[in-house]
């Protein structure tokens, strides 16, 4: 009916018909939990437990064809994992229930005749970006404060501000935007990756606090051509690192996974922030003559100024390798232009606060004029 060619039923909990069976006999496939035809009849945790109880070394997913007798049908394929020793019904469910949507997908190409192209096929793996997603799940944690848990899962990440401490009423929220530049061509060159992450922070909490706010929370933008698991964990890590310096917590985020967009071993990262500020607290205000000017120092070039930073090295013949004239505590060039930037919120915001600034300047791109 409904122009249906083929039928899969995923824990469905009802005998079928006889008549239905008949009408879609040879075109309706089901998923079974184990090695079918061991443990037929059983569902979920009870099939799990029921393989352990046994002893059994294997188990894994059926896709069978549906018939009158439950889990009776002809076997289409199967999918096999080792059970380990300790292993519960719940940890061994979590390495099957993976592989079902796979089973079905090589099910579909198998009965139909027809070719199946999938993600993988396509240069984009699905694997690897859940795996991501656990690794990192620990560092996001840990940037959980006041107004958000920084858990990582959901649609879009949530923040509270009354529980920040903010009335909404006389509260005005700040946006930032922004990325790294062409510093992650050397973080690529010299495989340095922990501290990109940082600099992605700074460059976007750094415009909050100069306009007064406090840094809320954080969102970041990972693109590349292949997912390389441990080096974006590397850089999310130092994400959440910049977030715990900032005080703001990682609510969210988006790793995407372009084949063609970009060459081998490149990435891009863009960042968001949202800080708050009391309407009344705004900066600048009252800047005029007789105001002192105080300069903060930097922790090095930052994350602007790179292509020339670059471009120079590239006409005196230097490397990345090559040992720092200039810092003494850098091992080579490429170690001390990747000195993360500095993140300026947890020593200006308690000035702030106590109202003892007209006003501040990021220096970025644009130099002391510009940014000024």
């Amino acid at each position: 009916g409904a122009g249906a060619e083929y039928i899969l039923l995923i824990g469905y909990m009802r005998i079928l018909s006889g008549s239905f069976c008949d009408f879609w006999s040879g075109r309706c496939i089901n998923v079974h939990p184990s090695l079918l035809p061991k443990h037929a009849g059983g569902m979920d945790l009870a099939v799990h437990q029921a393989v352990i109880d046994a002893g059994e070394t294997e188990s894994g997913c059926t896709i069978h064809e549906v018939t009158e007798e439950v889990d009776g049908g002809p076997i289409v394929i199967q999918k096999v994992v080792k059970v380990e020793s300790g292993e519960t019904a719940e940890s061994l469910k979590a390495k099957i229930q993976p592989l079902e949507g796979k089973a079905f997908v090589d099910a579909i190409g198998k009965v139909c005749g027809k070719e199946v192209i999938s993600y993988a096929d396509a240069g984009v793996d699905i694997e690897a970006g859940n795996e991501l997603v656990e690794i990192i799940k620990p560092a996001c944690k840990d940037t959980r404060r006041p107004g958000c848990d920084a858990d990582l899962g959901g649609f879009g990440g949530l923040f509270d501000l009354a529980a920040a401490g903010y009335d909404s009423a006389n509260t005005v929220l700040i946006g930032a935007t922004d990325g790294v530049g062409t510093k992650l061509r050397i973080a690529q060159a010299t495989n340095n990756h922990k501290y990109v992450g940082i600099d992605l922070v700074a460059m976007c909490v750094n415009d909050l606090i100069v306009a007064g706010g406090e840094p809320l929370f954080f969102l970041d933008y990972y693109a590349t051509g292949r997912l390389a698991v441990e080096e974006a964990a590397s850089v999310v890590r130092g994400i959440a690192e910049g977030c715990k310096q900032a005080g703001c917590g990682l609510i969210g985020g988006e790793t995407a996974e372009m084949p063609s967009m970009y060459a081998p071993g490149d990435y891009d990262l863009a960042g968001f922030s949202v800080g708050a500020v009391d309407r009344n607290s705004i900066l600048p205000s009252n800047v005029g003559a007789g105001d002192v000017l105080l300069g903060l120092t930097s922790s090095g070039i930052h994350s602007n100024g790179f292509s020339l930073v670059r471009k120079l090295l590239e006409k005196e013949g230097v490397g990345y390798e090559s040992p720092c004239p200039w810092d003494s505590s850098a091992a080579t060039i490429g170690d001390s232009l990747l000195t993360p930037t500095k993140i300026y919120v947890k020593s200006c915001l308690p000035l702030i606060k106590n109202k003892l600034l007209n006003g501040m300047a990021h220096i970025t791109g644009g130099g002391l004029l510009v940014s000024s």
